[in-house]
């Protein structure tokens, strides 16, 4: 019989918890999203049948025969919310969930703007009464809870690649036609991922670069996905944006919303050259090998040179892309899955 896994979030995009789903059930696991709530970005949407919504009427009879079962579970929890939900279940007639498996993980910027002090505590809380787990944190997360291990959200390579593979095929990933993309989603109205820094410095630094290359027959455009608190962009469109783009901006700036996130991850599995603040970051086993696929941009301005060099110099270019192909394993699903087996509580 299968092993059960059920990942606890309060929707499919805090912490990647589709991710986790999709790598969970394709290493041989039997794995549920029970979720707070709908995500409206559909983050996952080809996991939905892997998935129980507590706001779904139909969902909750499910939820109950599920956890009744549970003794020998093991449980991921996502974040606050993830925490919250299993906090509530094991108040209710779930207590017996106490003596499961129980992990971790921490990746949003609640946590680290002044949850990580409760949360770290919360297992030893007499109300809780949890058994020791597993605490996992995005690699710049990790130095808020010294028993947390690194972890980032493991991508599907083979997805990814074939993503990538389209965009080509189809034309949208043109040779002579290089597009700089940047996905703040909601934060595009302002400056939480150095979005209005990016247009800024792309708009003066980068345009000169741009000018000579138009020369050569060579257009270099910016897009940008997400301008207003209010833009809900579907998940889907997003993958297919950055499998065109030949470079991706994920957050520049130390006072950015943390280092690395899902956006780069998704554009560093694809073999897209990506900038990213890596502030706070602590490249350890296993992501070592990922720290110099990444265009750093801690500081505004640093990414420039780099991001120059690449539209200029292709055969540049190609040897990033290279590099980060042969280092992305890392956070793919089979190795992310034998780390964790080899680390989680289980």
């Amino acid at each position: 019989m299968s092993q059960k896994v059920f990942l606890l979030a309060a929707h499919s995009a805090w912490g990647g918890a589709s991710n986790f789903n999709d790598m969970f059930n394709s290493g041989g696991y039997e794995c549920i999203e029970i979720l707070s709530n709908t995500d409206p970005y559909d983050y996952g949407s080809h996991m939905n049948d892997k998935k129980l919504f507590q706001t779904n009427k139909e969902d909750l009879s499910l939820i109950t025969a599920k956890l009744s079962v549970a003794h020998d579970a093991i449980f991921f929890l996502f974040d606050m919310g993830g925490v919250n939900m299993f906090y509530d279940f094991i108040r209710g007639p779930f207590g017996h969930l106490r003596d499961c498996r129980v992990n971790t993980f921490w990746s949003g910027t609640g946590y680290k703007e002044g949850g990580y002090a409760h949360y770290n505590k919360w297992r030893q809380n007499a109300k809780v009464r949890v058994s020791p787990g597993t605490s996992y944190a995005m690699p710049d997360l990790v130095a808020l809870d010294p028993e947390s291990q690194p972890l980032y959200q493991p991508q599907d390579l083979i997805r990814a690649s074939g993503l990538r593979a389209k965009a080509s095929d189809t034309g949208a990933l043109k040779e002579r036609e290089l597009t700089i993309y940047h996905t703040p989603g909601r934060k595009g109205g302002d400056n939480r991922k150095g979005t209005l820094d990016i247009r800024r410095i792309l708009g003066t630094e980068v345009s000169r670069v741009a000018r000579n290359l138009i020369k050569s027959g060579i257009q270099v455009s910016y897009e940008q996905l997400g301008t207003s608190s209010r833009e809900f962009a579907p998940h889907a469109r997003a993958l297919a944006a950055k499998a065109a783009s030949h470079i991706f901006i994920d957050k520049v700036g130390s006072y950015s919303s943390g280092g690395l996130g899902k956006s780069g991850l998704e554009s560093l599995a694809m073999g897209v050259p990506t900038v990213s603040s890596v502030y706070e970051t602590q490249f350890r086993d296993p992501y070592k090998g990922l720290q110099d696929c990444i265009i750093d941009g801690t500081e505004p301005t640093q990414w420039v040179p780099e991001v120059i060099r690449l539209l200029e110099d292709k055969e540049h270019y190609d040897r990033w892309v290279e590099n980060i192909l042969l280092k992305n394993e890392c956070i793919g699903f089979d190795n992310t899955l034998a780390y964790l087996e080899e680390t989680m509580t289980r």
